[in-house]
């Protein structure tokens, strides 16, 4: 290849990664925007709608994020032969139609599937973005600066989010708060049309297509496969409670808007922080050997103690306000490594199906961690004994640390791989 050819080549790849970048940009800013503006109010809404069923919370929140976490495990084959831009932008028009019609849903069968439409459409647009990055960029480094980008928008979203939420749900007309939250997702569905290169398929790239029971079958039979998954599933059943249990403690204690939308802002202001220096720190451990699931460990282990500071000082504003910086940081030990250890232990799939095993994860973990916190929550304040949820979370995430402690026979795969940016929605 002569220079020239090479210097075409080198500008044509720049050209096609500004483009995916700013597309990437534009659809996480615009969809998680939307998200983080109703998921902060939604216990509330759905509490102060259906007051007459408390159960009715838990089940509800557990609809919307096991579909926007496990639906596109039965959609696979489809997204794997469809265009890329059609699925992304139709997720989107899906959440915005779910979300849009949420207030006036004739009951709470048709709230459900308002959030089961909702949910799917943001599984579906999740996994087609990522999947678009992973087929057109052409090396890690670009990959990894495309995903630098997502952490941007999602974690700007989920800072300015809260606060849009609370001061929309503080006034008479709180059920309007999803209003702008439909407008921000049909706004991201044009602007993902507009600005992803149309015609790509992740069929394009030769690989077979994906196959749910091979990834179920692996979860449950393969021991790294399995492992991963127990300690992924546990730490997102933690990472739950922040839109269920906490989202409804923090309600309880106060009706102020800002100081109710300050704790999610703080927790998002945190975690951007906080992710520069632990994603250091994990550039030099792993790089001698030390593996993702070490820090998943280590996450587990800090959510814990968040929890604990709940159980002990959780009666105090400031001691939520510890707990939710406790939370942050284990976040950034956390929510960054499922990602590096799902990548290397599914070498040799297609890309559908290798972030599917990941969806599996958190499907499980996260809806039962929102269900447990809209439901079992509700149920300890009720009776005045919310440190025992609290103190129970605590303990359960330290007995998953030590039930699945440190095996190098099994970790010794997962080593010398970059640090991925924060999982988005």
């Amino acid at each position: 290849m002569t220079e020239t050819s090479q210097a075409e080549s080198a500008q044509s790849e720049s050209t096609l990664a500004r483009r995916v970048y700013q597309s990437v940009f534009l659809n996480y800013l615009l969809s998680n925007f939307g998200y983080y503006t109703m998921v902060p109010v939604l216990p509330l809404l759905l509490a102060a709608g259906h007051n007459d069923t408390p159960w009715f919370v838990g089940v509800a929140l557990f609809a919307l994020t096991f579909c926007a976490r496990a639906s596109c495990l039965l959609l696979g084959k489809v997204l794997h032969r469809s265009s890329i831009r059609l699925m992304a932008s139709g997720g989107l028009l899906a959440a915005a139609v779910g979300f849009g019609l949420l207030t006036v849903a004739p009951g709470k069968v048709f709230v459900l599937g308002c959030l089961v439409l909702a949910g799917t459409g943001v599984s579906v647009n999740t996994l087609t973005a990522r999947t678009y990055i992973a087929v057109t960029l052409p090396s890690k480094s670009v990959r990894s600066i495309a995903f630098s980008i997502i952490q941007v928008a999602v974690n700007i979203a989920a800072a300015l989010g809260p606060i849009a939420a609370n001061l929309l749900f503080s006034s008479s007309a709180r059920s309007l708060v999803v209003v702008p939250v439909a407008a921000l997702y049909a706004l991201g569905a044009v602007g993902v049309f507009l600005t992803v290169q149309p015609g790509v398929r992740p069929s394009d790239h030769g690989t077979r297509e994906p196959r749910l029971w091979t990834a179920v079958r692996d979860a449950v039979t393969n021991p790294e496969v399995r492992r991963v998954t127990c300690i992924t599933a546990a730490g997102w059943f933690l990472y739950g409670q922040l839109f269920s249990a906490l989202t409804l403690h923090i309600g309880e204690m106060t009706s102020a808007p800002l100081l109710r939308s300050s704790l999610f802002t703080a927790n998002a202001v945190l975690v951007l922080v906080v992710q520069v220096p632990v994603s250091m720190l994990a550039s030099r451990k792993l790089e001698k050997g030390l593996t993702p699931v070490w820090f998943l460990r280590a996450g587990i282990v800090i959510f814990a103690s968040a929890f604990a500071l709940m159980a002990g000082l959780g009666s105090a504003l400031w001691g939520v306000y510890a707990a939710v910086a406790a939370f942050s940081v284990a976040e950034t030990f956390f929510t960054p490594f499922t990602g590096v250890a799902f990548a290397e232990i599914s070498a040799d799939r297609p890309a559908v199906e290798a972030f599917n095993l990941l969806q599996l994860a958190m499907a499980v973990g996260e809806p039962l961690g929102s269900f447990s916190g809209g439901t079992l929550f509700s149920l300890s304040s009720h009776g005045g004994v919310e440190y025992l949820y609290w103190a129970a979370l605590s303990l359960g995430g330290l007995l998953v640390v030590a039930v699945f402690r440190r095996d190098p026979a099994t970790e010794k795969t997962l080593r010398e791989v970059s640090v991925p940016t924060r999982t988005e929605v």
